[in-house]
């Protein structure tokens, strides 16, 4: 990982400098009883680059949409933007878990041919 993101995911020398904050992930809870675990957490947290040497091309390639948020599935994000859950954030991109998929993306003996 590269060195920014790398201080973004464990807090950097100076916690408001790197921007920490940004990977927290608080929110209330739309209901009394409410499972929190249906919140997986922001893709950067999510993800694992096996090689270094890929977490640049990562990172500029998935831009702003690392600190999106991934949910179990529709209905979770719709109740948690229906009740405002999320009122400490100016934005918030929420991701049902049953819409992530790699269909796309190319298998791991295809990229010597690249």
């Amino acid at each position: 990982m590269t060195k920014k993101l790398e201080s973004l995911l464990v807090g950097g020398e100076n916690e408001t400098e790197c921007g920490s904050w940004a990977l927290g992930l608080n929110f209330k809870s739309p209901t009394f009883n409410f499972d929190r675990n249906l919140v997986k957490g922001r893709v950067l947290k999510l993800l694992k680059v096996k090689d270094d040497k890929f977490s640049l091309a990562l990172e500029i390639g998935a831009g702003e949409k690392l600190f999106s948020i991934i949910v179990e599935n529709e209905i979770t994000a719709s109740v948690l933007i229906k009740n405002n859950c999320f009122e400490d954030e100016d934005k918030v991109t929420l991701i049902p878990n049953a819409n992530v998929k790699n269909d796309h993306l190319p298998k791991p003996e295809d990229f010597s041919k690249i």
